[in-house]
């Protein structure tokens, strides 16, 4: 996303807002985030926790099935999942939610 909202010719307010957003980076090998407003976390799941308790803006989280099992259950983390499909066949990959210790009773708003 860096490499795309950073260099992009599109001057719309979605470029805008995505460079101003703060941003945090869960990474095990980054030190440095480069895009403007991010920063690297290590320890996401106690990032995320301090976040949640300073902060009454909403966190969204793209991309990274392990990230998300990180923060979902266990760590009881996140309060709302919203899926986006983007038709396609690949025949392998990673699967949405990975195989989860305990069942999560899931309750759909609308």
């Amino acid at each position: 996303m860096a490499a795309y909202w950073t260099t992009t010719e599109d001057e719309g307010e979605v470029k805008a807002y995505m460079n101003a957003l703060p941003k945090i980076v869960a990474s095990r090998t980054m030190h440095k985030a480069g895009w403007n407003n991010s920063r690297v976390a290590t320890n996401i799941v106690a990032e995320i926790r301090q976040l949640k308790q300073t902060s009454e803006k909403n966190i969204h989280i793209f991309g990274s099935a392990e990230l998300v099992a990180s923060l979902f259950p266990e760590a009881g983390l996140i309060d709302e999942i919203m899926v986006c499909v983007a038709l396609m066949a690949l025949g392998a990959g990673t699967p949405l939610f990975k195989p989860m210790p305990v069942q999560v009773p899931l309750k759909l708003p609308e």
